[in-house]
């Protein structure tokens, strides 16, 4: 009897056992299938769709989930034509991911939505989510915000603000809104990084809206190697308002919208707790390239402006023939190729230290050791990304770029070439030994 008993209880405890990471396959059918699968799973679970088109509302509220599609968005499609889904995110969104919830992955669908359009097609409240691999489709007519991805939209007092969100390789346009925004008191360290977002338009709330990506009160942003083309507000616009604000845009392709970069403050003073760098774009071809309408400087160094000559502006570059800048906008020194930060190509930016006699070893550590900086700095970028301590490594960024600045003061007027190329070198080798460290981190 006693062996009776113990069997049946290995059977109870093998029947409900439900392994972490489990797989689960959801099909089209009547009912809500994804959710259902979802309702079921445990956290570390995959749920894995297959081609089709579901329209429902999917609510991602269990820690590190995966939902992916089977044979990617060209063949899975979520549609919420006719659907409105609430105010922006945390509850409320499309696919939604609650406030609070961390580590879910969302890939590989093609997300639809038409008037009355859903708000957000996608929403993230939580920490450490990744949206990758999808196509968010609005509605050019829509009547409401209509954002395709939207990260944020807690309380400014919330002790939770959604961080370290990862927006990578979607394709977003036809909104009559943003195309992605992280604002509304969103974190530090999001990341939207190698999307094409592109024809969304002035709509919905007149006056507003029309921005491929828009970063308003949101603590840290980094907005990284995008393509953004032909919306019709600007291609990036950064409202900075959030205290002590980071907002890091580099490496894009910035072309045909209404501006290229919009910087503006939304209240009295707020702008000046915040830094915005805007370096190693492509911005050209735009109605106006980086307009600042914030009372401080902007740092818009190591762009490629659409012509050698630079970015136009009345007083500071009157002979630039590529996209206008305004004031409190500092471009010198520009690009003077396409892609200005691609390589080691310090040599294609245009700096008025150039015609400055300079020793010419010193000169060659000097070039090299700034080629090194731009590696580095993008490799760092990389690293990031992947959640890794870099602390050691911005130590040794810091060190190197005050040597190097000593550098160029003792050279530029044949002052000291001797110290200046001695400072160069052991600038260089700072940089190499943060190389190296980065490198060991991507592997």
């Amino acid at each position: 009897m006693k062996r009776l008993i113990i069997v049946l209880a290995a059977v109870i405890v093998i029947s409900s056992y439900h392994p972490v990471g489990a797989a689960t396959h959801v099909y089209p059918g009547p009912g809500n299938p994804i959710q259902t699968a979802i309702d079921g799973a445990s956290a570390g679970d995959t749920i894995i769709v297959h081609p089709g088109t579901y329209d429902q509302q999917i609510l991602l509220n269990k820690n590190d989930l995966t939902l992916r599609s089977s044979d990617g968005p060209a063949a899975t499609i979520i549609d919420f034509t006719g659907v409105w889904c609430g105010y922006w995110s945390t509850g409320n969104g499309g696919v939604d991911i609650p406030y609070g919830v961390r580590g879910v992955t969302v890939e590989g669908f093609t997300i639809v939505g038409g008037s009355p359009a859903s708000d957000a097609l996608i929403s993230i409240g939580g920490d450490g989510n990744t949206i990758r691999s999808n196509i968010v489709v609005g509605d050019p007519s829509s009547g409401g915000q209509d954002i395709g991805i939207h990260i944020g939209n807690v309380a400014e007092a919330s002790p939770q603000k959604p961080s370290k969100n990862r927006i990578l390789g979607n394709k977003v346009y036809n909104h009559a809104g943003s195309g992605i925004f992280v604002g509304n008191w969103a974190g530090i360290d999001n990341v939207i990084s190698g999307n094409t977002v592109h024809d969304n338009v002035i709509g919905g709330i007149p006056g507003l809206n029309g921005n491929g990506i828009e970063v308003d009160r949101a603590l840290g942003v980094t907005v990284r190697n995008n393509t953004l083309y032909n919306n019709g507000a600007a291609g990036i616009k950064v409202v900075r308002t959030a205290p002590n604000a980071v907002i890091e845009i580099s490496y894009n392709t910035v072309t045909g919208n209404g501006t290229g970069v919009l910087s503006e403050s939304w209240r009295p003073g707020a702008a000046a707790s915040a830094v915005v760098s805007i370096t190693c774009n492509n911005i050209f071809g735009n109605g106006f390239g980086v307009l600042n309408n914030a009372p401080v400087t902007i740092n818009a160094q190591t762009n490629w402006w659409g012509d050698i000559s630079g970015p136009f502006h009345p007083s500071l570059n009157p002979g630039g023939n590529g996209d206008d800048v305004s004031d409190n906008v500092a471009f010198v020194p520009w690009g003077l190729v396409f892609n200005p930060c691609a390589e080691k190509t310090f040599q294609w930016v245009h700096s008025p230290f150039s015609n400055r006699q300079i020793c010419p070893l010193a000169n060659y550590n000097i070039e090299k050791a700034e080629g090194l900086l731009l590696n580095v700095q993008r490799s760092l970028t990389d690293v990031q990304t992947l959640d890794r301590d870099t602390s050691e490594v911005e130590l040794l960024v810091t060190e190197a770029q005050e040597l190097l600045e000593k550098a160029r003061i003792f050279c530029q007027h044949s002052q000291n070439c001797v110290a200046g190329n001695i400072l160069a070198i052991e600038a260089q080798n700072f940089l190499e030994e943060a190389e190296e460290m980065l490198e060991s981190m991507l592997e």
